[in-house]
């Protein structure tokens, strides 16, 4: 019989703990990295070898930057169906008998590649679905791939046009998986244009063609991609969707998921039998919570979780990591606290030990924090929760960038990095 996860206790600050038990696992078809802002050339994947790399346009072939040492060859977006390339790729826009699909040159580079020319062209041009009634959904087809090989996809979207609407745009990139990237992030302005995001997805063919499919909360779009074999995912760690990119909400506003929600991406809200039965609320990368007594700098200037959804309960989310029994894994999260006025404390423990064992004082910035545990079996559940006063007024946590990777020394008790502040201790739970 499966173990009891935790017994659940009061407390008068907000409350982070961790806890680390034993459930099943899932597979996934895609695995994706988190959705990352485009930054330099290294963000072009050069690991395993080049299949294909493409830049989709309104010239041609004309337009084929080479962005650290792949050359993404220039393809001219029109029509319904566009076939394209010596593996006679497909992307198709989302309306059957009418010709959606353009291909537009002046989404405009970032200001902080200015200096790279070629990474500039890329990010410039793109394809997109120009589907009268928005919402559109572009439908990439990778073809003439071999069963059993692994492959690396790389895909990126950018538009730094100074708009509020193209400031709120998104795609959900989805191969089994789902990424959420943005167009820009955070929103330009006349005097810094930003950039979108990439992400990177690993899988192994099961037939001869792989399907993505790209929605957009507007006009869904892509600016290019390349396709590899092999080659390592970056932030390959554990946990999927550890940004909370997966599932993007309008980028100023926020979407809460109740308790046993499983909508979000790769997680599950906190059922409504425990005692953090607040549900969760995502909030969107260019969220204003200065009437919501909410105040923070997300990491990435990504999306970020706050474990409540209301004003009496604390929320928390959970997931089902594959482990190695005896392997020692190393967390890490991005932890503010949320509050109206003053400060309020913030804590991290595991209920196993009781109590509050350490606090921080909450200043809406966000810090990180890495501490170590040791599997005691092949699948373990990391839960994630909150413990608030409850109140006009509710105390919450604010986490981003969770992460779960395998370090190579054991370890029976974890440490938490906070430079002698406080110590957190974590222990397993074992199966009844």
């Amino acid at each position: 019989m499966k173990a009891k996860l935790f017994s659940r206790m009061a407390a008068v600050a907000a409350t982070l703990a961790v806890a680390w038990a034993v459930a099943p696992a899932n597979a996934a078809t895609v695995d994706w990295s988190q959705a990352a802002k485009v930054a330099a050339n290294s963000d072009v994947a050069t690991g395993g070898s080049l299949v294909e790399a493409y830049s989709f346009n309104a010239t041609g072939s004309a337009t084929s930057p080479d962005v650290n040492n792949v050359i993404f060859t220039g393809v001219k977006a029109g029509a319904h169906t566009l076939t394209f390339g010596s593996n006679s790729d497909t992307l198709v826009d989302s309306v059957t008998g009418t010709a959606n699909l353009g291909g537009y040159n002046g989404y405009g580079s970032p200001t902080a590649l200015s200096s790279l020319t070629a990474y500039d062209s890329l990010l410039t041009s793109g394809a997109y679905d120009s589907t009268s009634t928005n919402n559109g959904t572009l439908t990439l087809s990778l073809n003439n791939l071999t069963a059993g090989n692994t492959y690396q996809y790389e895909m990126w979207v950018n538009d730094t046009r100074v708009n509020s609407i193209i400031a709120q745009r998104f795609v959900n990139v989805t191969a089994g998986n789902t990424v959420g990237l943005y167009y820009q992030t955070p929103a330009s302005t006349s005097a810094t244009k930003n950039g979108g995001e990439f992400a990177i997805g690993n899988f192994t063919a099961d037939a001869t063609s792989q399907v993505i499919t790209i929605a957009g909360n507007t006009d869904a779009q892509i600016n290019a991609f390349q396709l590899r074999t092999g080659g390592a995912l970056p932030n390959a760690g554990l946990v999927t969707n550890s940004g909370f990119e997966s599932n993007p909400v309008s980028t100023n506003g926020f979407t809460a998921y109740t308790a046993g929600s499983t909508a979000i991406t790769g997680w599950t809200v906190d059922p409504t039998t425990a005692a953090d039965n607040g549900g969760v609320q995502l909030l969107g990368i260019h969220f204003n919570g200065s009437g919501y007594g909410i105040q923070f700098a997300p990491q990435n200037q990504g999306q970020i979780l706050q474990l409540t959804n209301s004003t009496t309960a604390a929320g928390g989310v959970q997931q089902t990591l594959a482990t190695v029994t005896g392997q020692q894994y190393s967390i890490s999260l991005d932890l503010a606290a949320r509050y109206y006025t003053g400060t309020s404390a913030i804590a991290l423990g595991t209920l196993d030990f009781g109590g509050t064992l350490f606090n921080l004082t909450g200043t809406g910035a966000f810090n990180r924090y890495t501490f170590t545990t040791t599997a005691t079996s092949s699948s373990t559940l990391l839960d994630i929760y909150g413990l608030n006063a409850a109140g006009t007024n509710v105390h919450s946590a604010l986490i981003d960038n969770v992460s779960v990777v395998a370090v190579p020394e054991p370890a029976s008790m974890a440490i938490l990095a906070i430079g002698g502040a406080g110590l957190l201790l974590v222990r397993r739970r074992k199966q009844a």
